[in-house]
């Protein structure tokens, strides 16, 4: 294997040089980089990686410990608890004990001669474990222990909590018989069991499998030996729940028997089983934090996490099912109305009811809610943000006039919705479902080059760095551009979308108006006369060389993103499930910030009651249970956005579209006043964004001065200023 000798000897530089360029340190020119990687390239050069964590020491290196690779909560645990250890500078070294107590003690000796500086474990050493650790030179600061208790640092969920909450249930339901299905190895099996017995009516007779790694297909067999024809199993995992559902299909198909099991917590329905769920990534993500705590001289702590529990996927009234009815509804094109098409079919499996779907484009659902006749053949409308103070009051039919509890629906949801998503006038009129903010993402591949970032030292004479304004957003958009330095590695530093109306090119003008100002009116007037309007135009108009110009809606600048033709883009979240599609070139590419200038634009929408609707109980049910949890996770999932702020701690979603967490906070930074009035008064939005565009496409198509364009807007503005409001 080459040596760092033979790169430098090959590049024709010290080794010093080669070893600052192989450990990323920017202190070297560009033309050295390059040699030295070519260098590298060319004799095949890898560096050894665990010879690097042992270089950076132990303070950078987190042990985890898990009993195996096949069980989803540990596969869960270990995706959050890696994600946020690594976003803190630490590697994490993974180690499976297959419950083995003779592995765990060898895996202990090993994680203490890499030189880790902190160890995280489900161990399956029972009352032995705190001596096992400390005997092997960890202090009590240095290991945590997880689910399974075995010294003062600990954390968990609350298991007699599910085991009372399971019972109640069995209670309820008063099976003849219940197999409760455990692991020897596991203490929190054993505080379940015993808790679970003590809840469970003493009329209802209980039997228990305790299985081990080694055991657990043949005694899963012992489940169904004389089975009681209303039999209840619950099983304190889910590797054993679907052991017991394959073996009873299998060998036991004329059994009935439920099966009742502590799960990770999911965003799809699992029809095999009732699932208590458990969020173990959530638990990842408070375990990484609590030992980084601990190693801070946070001291020692138990840490119990709360259970999720019973999460139903129907939590409104049943309809009858011999009284079918069908409600249509209508979508924009975007990625999360294909989420709630399929959703309408499991509440139809439900409820009986149909929801039939159209599916229209931005102008085209325009169109329809600009005319009374074409929305009145439809039950739920989906409204755009920037058009429901116009269209709810002559549309839609106020919520609170509808026999509902929507106070609830509000009260579970995400900060900063309501009142830009439902409320015109002080009335509420819709309820969100696909509620987006616009997003910087960037290549961070690109952005952490080392050769990248030194050259653009030396071209700019400053870092390369995730853009703050949009002065800095252009020249890094000009660095990445190949018209304006043929060496760049994109075709493109930025999408633009001027689209095919010119209302997208009004959205471009106002992302960056924002960074300057707080509102884009005055005394009921536009501010376009003014410094930042012109900046706003100008700044659109330096990026002519460095942009795709043929972009005509988001999911085209999604998708250029997604292909790796540019470095950067603007985007609406709700379009950025794009970036993980099966043909995208930047999965594991993609960085994310708040935009330049930190004043985001809303987008996406919500659904409202047709006014018309002959069903509006029915239609606001719908809805309200699409915005739900578990549901509202899984349009999350499936390419939406958070609306239930549970879905801000359902980590399968925050780590599949991990920006989503900073909404969690966005929505409320998205304080940019578009509108003449406060209080969301109807509004023409759609026509004064239009005027916006036609003012960028003058300056861009025509030629036309950002000052003459930007009096010509003003000047049909104040002509037509009647056509804005509602008379």
């Amino acid at each position: 294997m080459a040596t760092i000798k033979d790169i430098a000897k090959l590049a024709g530089v010290s080794q010093g040089t080669v070893s600052n360029v192989l450990n990323g340190k920017g202190i070297v020119s560009s033309k050295k980089i390059v040699l030295v990687e070519d260098a590298a390239r060319a004799l095949g050069y890898t560096i050894n990686e665990r010879a690097k964590l042992l270089r950076k020491g132990s303070s950078s290196i987190l042990a985890l410990i898990l009993p195996n690779q096949r069980d989803r909560q540990y596969i869960d645990f270990q995706i959050s608890f890696t994600a946020f250890a690594e976003s803190n500078g630490f590697e994490v070294s993974l180690h499976y004990s297959e419950d083995n107590s003779d592995r765990e003690r060898a895996l202990i000796e090993q994680v203490k001669s890499s030189m880790a500086s902190a160890i995280v474990t489900f161990t399956c050493l029972g009352k032995q474990a705190a001596s096992a650790y400390q005997e092997r030179g960890f202090s009590t600061e240095q290991v945590l222990f997880v689910e399974r208790r075995g010294g003062r640092s600990y954390i968990g969920f609350d298991y007699e909590r599910a085991a009372q909450d399971i019972a109640e249930r069995a209670n309820t339901e008063q099976p003849a018989l219940v197999t409760i299905v455990t692991e020897e190895t596991s203490s929190q099996d054993e505080a379940f069991y015993k808790e679970f017995c003590r809840s469970l009516d003493p009329k209802i007779v209980r039997r228990r499998i305790n299985t081990n790694p080694f055991s657990r297909k043949s005694k899963v067999f012992g489940v169904y030996e004389e089975e009681a024809a209303d039999a209840m199993i619950v099983c304190t995992h889910l590797g054993l729940a679907r052991e017991c559902r394959s073996i009873q299909q299998c060998f036991f198909p004329e059994s009935k028997s439920q099966i009742i099991t502590l799960a990770p917590l999911g965003s799809l329905p699992d029809q095999d089983f009732q699932e208590y769920e458990l969020n173990y990534r959530y638990l990842g993500r408070k375990a990484a934090e609590q030992i980084l705590e601990t190693m801070d001289g946070n001291g020692s702590k138990t840490v119990v996490i709360e259970n999720s529990g019973f999460r139903t996927w129907m939590t409104s009234p049943m309809i009858i099912r011999g009284n079918p009815r069908s409600l249509r509804m209508l979508l924009l094109d975007a990625p999360p109305s294909f989420a709630l098409q399929h959703l309408a079919r499991l509440y139809c499996r439900y409820t009986g009811v149909a929801i039939d779907i159209d599916i229209a484009s931005y102008e085209g659902i325009n169109e329809i809610l600009g005319s009374e006749t074409a929305a009145s053949r439809y039950d739920i409308l989906r409204v755009g943000a920037d058009v429901l103070s116009w269209v709810a009051p002559r549309m839609l039919k106020p919520l609170d006039e509808i026999d509902y509890d929507v106070e609830s629906v509000f009260e579970a949801m995400v900060d900063g919705l309501e009142r830009p998503f439902s409320v015109v006038m002080g009335k509420r009129y819709a309820i969100p479902i696909s509620p987006s903010l616009q997003v910087l993402y960037y290549r961070k591949d690109l952005f952490s080059k080392t050769v990248l970032r030194r050259i653009y030292q030396e071209t700019y004479h400053e870092n390369l760095e995730v853009p703050k304004s949009f002065a800095q957003y252009n020249r890094i958009a000009e660095f990445f551009s190949r018209r304006q330095n043929p060496k760049a590695p994109v075709a493109y530093g930025s999408t633009l979308v001027l689209g095919k109306t010119p209302i997208l090119a009004g959205t471009e003008f106002m992302t960056r108006y924002f960074s300057y100002a707080g509102s884009l009116f005055e005394d009921g007037l536009p501010k376009l006369l003014s410094p930042e309007a012109e900046q706003s135009i100008a700044d659109i108009l330096q990026l002519r060389p460095c942009v795709d110009t043929t972009l005509k809606w988001w999911t085209e600048a999604a998708e250029a993103f997604a292909n790796g033709n540019s470095a950067m883009t603007i985007l609406f979240s709700n379009f950025a499930s794009e970036f993980f599609s099966k043909n995208s070139l930047v999965s594991d590419k993609v960085g994310y910030s708040m935009i330049p200038g930190g004043s985001p634009l809303l987008g996406g929408g919500s659904l409202g009651v047709c006014k018309s609707s002959r069903y509006p109980q029915e239609a606001l049910r719908f809805i309200a249970w699409l915005t739900s949890d578990p549901v509202s996770s899984s349009v999350a999932l499936l390419g939406g956005n958070p609306v239930s702020r549970d879905t801000l701690t359902n980590y399968e979603v925050i780590e599949t579209y991990p920006w989503m967490e900073m909404l969690s906070t966005g929505f409320t930074s998205a304080l940019g006043q578009r509108t003449p009035s406060q209080d969301n008064a109807p509004f023409n939005d759609h026509k004064f964004v239009n005027l916006l565009g036609n003012a960028v496409w003058a300056c861009w198509y025509d030629d036309v001065s950002p000052r003459d364009a930007l009096r010509q807007a003003y000047d049909r503005y104040c002509s037509e200023r009647t056509e804005y409001t509602i008379r």
